[in-house]
């Protein structure tokens, strides 16, 4: 759902595969905004159980700002992290700061994944940097003949 006080910017959040309510503070007095997740009072947290949770977000990225950085912040038990891009127009590369770099692996349509099937601990995460791709520049030649006449 985009946001209508952050242009260009869109969030889902589900828990146990339920999207959830959610607001966002966005004000002078923070850098970035806070996210506040809403949790229905039917989800019941039992112990030794696994819950899922999912975050799905779209965000434009300043031109200058080739980098995007995914950390978690709380000890997390299987992590997933897609990172959508334009392969045709950036060259990307993850650089994760965990213990797994084979966790890495590139899917069809332009998808990188860190897929981590263990523990995370807090501060974990992937750095996404790019590059834009170099446009083959045909060189334009202009052949002009002068015909001399006498």
């Amino acid at each position: 759902m985009a946001h209508p006080d952050l242009e260009g910017v869109s969030f889902r959040f589900e828990f146990n595969d339920e999207e959830i309510p959610y607001t966002v503070r966005n004000d002078q007095e923070i850098e970035g905004f806070y996210l506040h997740f809403h949790l229905p009072d039917l989800i019941k947290v039992e112990e030794n159980t696994e819950h899922k949770f999912k975050i799905i977000f779209q965000m434009p990225q300043l031109k200058s700002q080739k980098k995007f950085i995914a950390t978690i912040s709380e000890p997390t038990y299987s992590v997933d992290i897609l990172f959508t891009h334009i392969h045709e127009k950036v060259d990307v590369v993850a650089i994760p700061f965990f213990d797994d770099a084979e966790a890495i692996s590139k899917l069809p349509n332009d998808i990188i994944k860190v897929e981590i099937d263990r523990w995370v601990l807090p501060r974990a995460g992937v750095v996404f940097v790019w590059d834009e791709k170099a446009q083959l520049i045909k060189p334009h030649v202009e052949k002009k003949q002068e015909i001399l006449g006498y």
